[in-house]
């Protein structure tokens, strides 16, 4: 039996609210406008995922940027050793990064067109995902120029930001 409300078209989906209120608490869209948010959000891509899947793996080429509305994500690194205790190869995984809603990954694949993942993502709890890709983006900056733009400007800036977060890791190693 259906309840009169269950087919109401008033009633928001939490989902969206979800989706979007993400998509505001994320530094790359943050500082963009309704409208703006409208012209990217009918290139996204929203999925749920279930523990232990990959978004990514590592050394797969990337081909788009992922925003956590709700769950959790480990983001790893796989590394091969000689075990000389057995004298073989054997696989380290390290967790690089624990991620939380709000949180973005992969987006360099966006602007590099030979992108390949340098860790996988992996879903620790159960996660509602977007994901936009990279036609999706060209085709954002073919229709709608201004928006483009603007999200290729705060793309620039976390390159930069990570680049430099790099640079003192670096430096720390050395010394």
């Amino acid at each position: 039996m259906k309840f009169l409300w269950s087919g109401n078209p008033f009633k928001k989906n939490r989902e969206q609210e979800a989706v979007a209120a993400a998509l505001k608490s994320c530094y790359l869209f943050e500082n963009f406008s309704m409208k703006e948010l409208i012209d990217l959000k009918e290139r996204l891509h929203v999925r749920k995922y279930t523990v232990g899947e990959n978004v990514f793996e590592q050394h797969q080429p990337g081909t788009g940027m992922y925003v956590l509305v709700s769950g959790s994500v480990a983001i790893e690194e796989e590394s091969f050793f000689v075990d000389r205790t057995k004298n073989e190869e054997a696989k380290k995984t390290m967790i690089i990064e624990n991620l939380v809603p709000g949180d973005f990954f992969g987006e360099f694949a966006l602007v590099d067109d030979e992108h390949i993942r340098a860790a996988t993502a992996k879903i620790i709890e159960p996660s509602l995902i977007i994901a936009f890709f990279k036609p999706d983006f060209m085709e954002l900056i073919k229709q709608h120029p201004n928006t483009g733009i603007k999200l290729s400007i705060r793309l620039a800036k976390v390159a930069s930001e990570r680049l430099k977060d790099a640079v003192e890791e670096i430096k720390k190693a050395r010394s």
